[in-house]
């Protein structure tokens, strides 16, 4: 047992051989009872494995569809519109910040983390003054040369010391589950946005699953944390700020979201992706190729029921996706909504 890091509550061993993202590395997993956090310790941050992954992103599973997106908005009229329609974590950002935008000339948005550019770049198309910032060079040189001058290589903590209050928008897209502490990391966020400012945060959704299930989510150094809507919650007291959470409900209905209705209880279910020497493993990639061959047909396999359980999958109910997107603001300016279904308030 040991203490949660982000409410203090008690957290319970799950499991001390959970596979790293690299081969031959292993980490302890906790879950919070109280917050229903999972969390993976040792958490040491390793830049080079983020450096490995943008080498080649187009062959690294869970990378592969930024590439595909990175291509997407390079072509399309509304970039912005066109990941809205391709994945919920953007339609999420792109209605919170829509609640916002209107009252304001020129929004300045700042992506931390904006990896492969194409979030930023579709900001900016969209009339944001939009800036993207991460701590791969690779990424970021990545970024530039296809997107154009948007893109910063820095370390946010340093970042947010000379800009302070700065922006209207903080964005970061499936970030937290990545940081070492996400407490730190949310108080520096907010620290670029001004009193009426927002921070945009999606991540990985630990409470759509079942409680046994050990960790459906990249395996650590690349995720050390698995998050539910009491964990955001509980980041957002430790700091002060105010949190509110996207209601997925619109896109529940016109994207049904389907999830295999049961994942062995306690057992790793994510395997290491890169060897020793940063190289994808030939079993990941062929993992990876044939989800990339289903997924070509997922926009029919989705919204058929039959077919979703004899694949044995269970259709996810309500305004719940695998991803959160949560919507923090300085405490004493709570976000006004455009109406009562936009955004699910929390206290």
């Amino acid at each position: 047992m040991s203490d949660c890091p982000l409410c203090r509550g008690n957290a319970d061993l799950q499991s001390n051989a959970q596979p790293g993202y690299v081969a031959g590395t292993s980490f302890r997993i906790y879950r919070c009872s109280e917050c229903d956090v999972s969390f993976a310790e040792p958490r040491v941050e390793n830049h080079q494995v983020y450096e490995a992954i943008y080498a080649d992103p187009g062959r690294i599973p869970g990378y592969m569809r930024y590439e595909r997106y990175a291509r997407l908005v390079a072509d399309a009229d509304d970039p912005l519109e066109a990941l809205s329609n391709s994945e919920d974590v953007y339609w999420a950002v792109g209605r919170s910040l829509k609640q916002r935008d209107r009252t304001l000339e020129n929004p300045e948005v700042l992506e931390v983390g904006s990896g492969l550019g194409y979030l930023t770049y579709a900001l900016a198309r969209s009339g944001y003054r939009a800036t993207g910032i991460d701590i791969s060079r690779a990424a970021v040189e990545s970024a530039t040369a296809r997107f154009g001058d948007l893109f910063i290589h820095a370390d946010v903590a340093e970042f947010a010391a000379r800009h302070a209050g700065r922006f209207d928008a903080v964005i970061a897209c499936e970030l937290l589950e990545h940081v070492v502490d996400p407490v730190e990391f949310v108080r520096t966020a907010l620290s670029l946005i001004g009193p009426s400012g927002q921070l945009i945060v999606t991540t990985p959704n630990r409470a759509v699953f079942e409680s046994d299930v050990l960790w459906e989510t990249d395996p650590p150094p690349v995720h050390f944390w698995w998050h539910s809507e009491e964990s955001i919650r509980a980041i957002a007291a430790s700091v002060g700020a105010h949190a509110e959470f996207v209601d997925f409900s619109p896109y529940q209905a016109v994207a049904p979201l389907y999830i295999p209705s049961a994942l062995p209880g306690g057992v790793p279910t994510r395997q290491p992706m890169l060897d020793e020497s940063g190289k994808l493993l030939r079993e990941a990639g062929i993992v990876e190729r044939a989800r990339v061959a289903l997924g070509g047909a997922l926009p029919i396999l989705r919204t058929n029921a039959r077919v979703q359980r004899l694949l044995g999958r269970r259709r996810v109910e309500g305004s719940r996706r695998t991803v959160l997107c949560a919507v923090l603001s300085h405490a004493a300016q709570p976000l006004a909504r455009e109406s009562s279904d936009s955004v699910s308030a929390h206290a």
